[in-house]
């Protein structure tokens, strides 16, 4: 029947209430109620310092990826640029072609 038996200090209950807690359950393990994860996170400094000077590799590899990021920036502005145009002149062109194409059909 219920999820006990009768003497064995279990109170009856219907099955399917006990099955969304121990669902409700599961979904909130980990999580303290009534606060987000991003207020259980420590704030971030305004400035990192490092403690110690970069190694001449760390110093490398770091003018490497700021490098890296600006070229990759570059290369996402252009292409934006291009397609900014491209794609006024499409939905430009189509917006002509229907207008005039509904004014010789009528």
């Amino acid at each position: 029947q219920g999820q006990g038996q009768p003497g064995q200090g279990f109170q009856q209950q219907p099955a399917q209430p006990k099955r969304k807690e121990k669902r409700k359950k599961s979904r909130n393990s980990g999580r303290m109620q009534g606060t987000t994860p991003a207020s259980m996170l420590p704030r971030v400094p305004v400035t990192l310092k490092a403690d110690f000077t970069p190694s001449d590799k760390e110093k490398f590899e770091t003018e490497l990826i700021q490098n890296l990021l600006v070229s990759y920036f570059n290369i996402v502005r252009k292409n934006v640029q291009d397609a900014v145009p491209k794609s006024i002149m499409h939905f430009l062109v189509n917006q002509a072609k229907d207008s005039i194409q509904s004014e010789l059909v009528s």
